[in-house]
């Protein structure tokens, strides 16, 4: 049982080990189902609890959302990885990296006159919803990201497509082509 016991324990350090080396937020969501079961009837493990524990924690501080049981019986496993299945099944296909929050707005309307603002994203789902800001007036609109592409109706003839950058800024073009804008995540 010993080899058993630092394998267990090797893992859970060069899982530690590479999780503190991630730099920077994750690029999509990341799930992890962690189960720990010692209380066995024929033969009771130590550290199942303690080891799931650990994992658990440094998992969710390096942006994890964990689903996690210890001491589980078949329903609770099942239970538990339907739950892991629905999450990922349900994660927004190309939610690399665009954050909900507040964006600076830089653009060219059709005209070639410039403009600035503000620009608020929340996500609804597996939608987002976009507020402009710019002087004094305010545009609303509510998109889908596929792959790189963010296309947003905001109830023009024509929606504004965005391309979203490796850095989280968007690039995007509307009044079919004639205006263009770049917004920027605000710090």
């Amino acid at each position: 049982m010993r080899p058993l016991k630092m394998l267990l324990r090797l893992c859970v350090l060069l899982g530690v080990a590479f999780l503190a080396r991630a730099e920077g937020p994750p690029p999509e969501p990341r799930t992890a189902l962690i189960i720990g079961n010692a209380a066995y009837s024929f033969a009771p493990l130590k550290n199942p609890i303690n080891d799931a524990e650990a994992m658990a924690s440094a998992l969710e501080a390096a942006g994890f959302k964990v689903i996690k049981e210890t001491n589980a019986d078949q329903a609770k496993m099942v239970e538990a990885v339907t739950e892991t299945l629905d999450l990922v099944a349900n994660a927004a296909p190309g939610d690399i990296g665009l954050s909900e929050g507040s964006y600076k707005v830089e653009g060219k309307n059709a005209d070639g006159s410039t403009y600035q603002g503000n620009v608020e994203i929340t996500k609804q789902g597996k939608s987002y919803h976009l507020t402009w800001q710019v002087g004094s007036s305010s545009y609303e609109g509510d998109g889908r990201l596929d792959g790189n592409l963010l296309t947003v109706d905001w109830g023009a003839a024509t929606p504004v497509v965005y391309a979203l950058g490796d850095d989280g800024s968007l690039t995007g073009l509307w009044d079919a082509g004639n205006g263009e804008e770049t917004l920027t995540p605000e710090e």
